[in-house]
């Protein structure tokens, strides 16, 4: 069934095709083109065999289950000193952390929404949840350990949203349950002493990062510099490194901000499909709330 889900798809191929027509570069936009092709046959290849309505259960329980496998898979390599952070077989430990997001989401969902089925009750009951409980402190531990800001926000608000979608009362106790965690007194220091990342020099140059992509976006306000081309023009608008010897030493290669990315590559028109697409799933989500929760697969 054709939607509005699939106009904002071919819209988005499409601009990015124009893209391609006036990159100045045209190899390394025809890649990046190329990826966003392939996401699109997946999605598609997914959406045509993958019965999702039908599946929808069977598909939760395997990211949940990847995620926590994922998760002592990293714990064991850290302890055998296999690899030098958590990051299980991810090249990179904050797509790690992201990925556990994930299951941490699937896990608090079944927590307050799901239903067990009928032919469980009484304390038989508990010990699904327990399991689930547990699981879930795991996956949360894992994802402080990463260190990762950008997967501890999402975490947050995720969590945020689905326990005051819940009950306002337990959200207000999610959020303080977040800063106890953030600011909870260790031997090796707190949770927010690890987020700050002081041992990275690079690690408070993320506002430095959007101001320099923002001017860049206003620069090409239309057409934006071109997919794929923003790590060619980023050395024009490098920022200086306070404290550190070489002060132009940061390679400005992407934006850290998916908005700012698409806004600077495909400018203001790229910027209104991804918003429109964005809108799309929210409504979507949004008719899904008010559908009953799936039972737990036991």
């Amino acid at each position: 069934i054709f939607d509005w889900l699939d106009v904002v798809v071919l819209g988005f191929l499409l601009w990015s095709l124009v893209s391609l027509l006036l990159s100045e570069y045209k190899y390394s936009t025809m890649l990046e083109l190329i990826k966003l092709v392939s996401y699109a046959t997946l999605f598609y290849l997914l959406r045509v065999l993958f019965p999702l309505k039908q599946r929808q259960t069977c598909l939760l329980a395997a990211i949940l289950v990847s995620s926590g496998l994922q998760s002592l898979l990293a714990w064991g390599w850290l302890l055998t000193q296999r690899t030098p952070v958590l990051q299980a077989d991810f090249v990179n430990p904050n797509n790690f952390a992201q990925f556990l997001v994930f299951g941490a989401n699937v896990a608090l969902s079944f927590l307050l929404f799901a239903p067990l089925p009928a032919s469980i009750s009484g304390k038989k009951a508990l010990l699904p949840k327990a399991g689930m409980g547990l699981l879930l402190i795991g996956l949360t531990v894992t994802i402080l350990a990463v260190k990762s800001r950008g997967a501890f926000i999402a975490f947050a608000g995720t969590g945020l949203f689905l326990t005051t979608l819940k009950k306002k009362r337990l959200g207000i106790c999610f959020l303080l349950l977040c800063c106890a965690l953030i600011f909870l007194p260790t031997p090796w220091g707190s949770v927010f002493q690890k987020l700050q990342k002081r041992d990275d020099p690079f690690a408070y140059q993320r506002i430095g990062i959007w101001k320099s992509s923002a001017r860049m976006a206003f620069d090409y306000p239309v057409f934006g510099v071109g997919l794929g081309m923003y790590k060619f023009y980023g050395m024009e608008y490098n920022f200086p490194v306070e404290h550190q010897i070489a002060r132009y030493g940061k390679y400005l290669n992407v934006a850290h901000s998916d908005v700012l990315q698409i806004t600077t590559e495909l400018g203001g028109i790229g910027l209104l499909l991804f918003l429109w697409g964005i809108g799309v799933v929210g409504h979507y989500s949004r008719q899904n709330l008010q559908t009953p929760a799936p039972a737990w697969p036991i």
